[in-house]
């Protein structure tokens, strides 16, 4: 029964790939980067430091008993994940497999190359520019002024870290992707690979320092 259903899901959702194929890709990586975000505010829940009850000025310098949860930072990740994300990821991946056909070895590793040294170098730091802005924007709810110098400072700042952590992965994971999955499941692979990765993302986005004018983290 549960094979069945798992089947069935499957089948429905390869007919929507080939339907909607944008659409379907980007709903998927808004919810894997929910799932991401989930993810990385749990792990900066675990790893906040507590100070002995001793050493306490305020109640509030105890962490809470259950993790704190912040909709709005997880919304504003997952719809630049998803919505800007997914969407250049398709057209990228079908531009790379007009431009080097086939699944040799050869094939893949042009195409990883391209992919790592072409568009991740851009993209990467684009992408933490992005979501550097919207979340002092609409998370923190800071003042407009400077906001995009100051998220310009902050891609600037972690970008080389971001690249690193980035050629650890990926260059295996697309290796793979490129040469074992099929066209349609390129970016729902990535997706889910991407799990953890886009644990990290939001991490590194939510680590800087914001505006304190207007809390809204807990």
């Amino acid at each position: 029964m549960v094979v069945t259903g798992l089947s069935s899901s499957l089948q429905q959702y390869m007919l929507l790939l080939r339907r909607r194929p944008v659409s379907t890709k980007a709903l998927t990586a808004f919810g894997v980067a929910v799932l991401g975000d989930v993810v990385a505010q749990y792990i900066e829940w675990r790893s906040a430091p507590v100070s002995p009850p001793s050493t306490r000025t305020n109640p509030s310098e105890r962490r809470p008993a259950t993790p704190p949860y912040n909709l709005r930072r997880t919304l504003v990740f997952a719809t630049f994940m998803g919505f800007v994300g997914a969407p250049i990821s398709h057209y990228w991946y079908e531009f790379l497999a007009r431009r080097f056909p086939g699944t040799s070895w050869r094939a893949v590793g042009k195409r990883v190359a391209a992919d790592q040294l072409g568009l991740v170098p851009i993209f990467l730091p684009t992408t933490l520019f992005c979501l550097d802005y919207a979340g002092r924007k609409y998370v923190e709810r800071e003042p407009a002024d400077r906001l995009p110098e100051r998220a310009a400072q902050t891609a600037w700042r972690l970008a080389p870290n971001a690249l690193v952590a980035n050629w650890m992965l990926w260059p295996a994971a697309q290796t793979v992707n490129f040469m074992f999955v099929p066209g349609e499941l390129q970016v729902l692979f990535v997706n889910v690979v991407g799990v953890g990765w886009n644990a990290v993302l939001s991490l590194m986005a939510a680590s800087q320092p914001k505006a304190k004018a207007t809390p809204v983290y807990e």
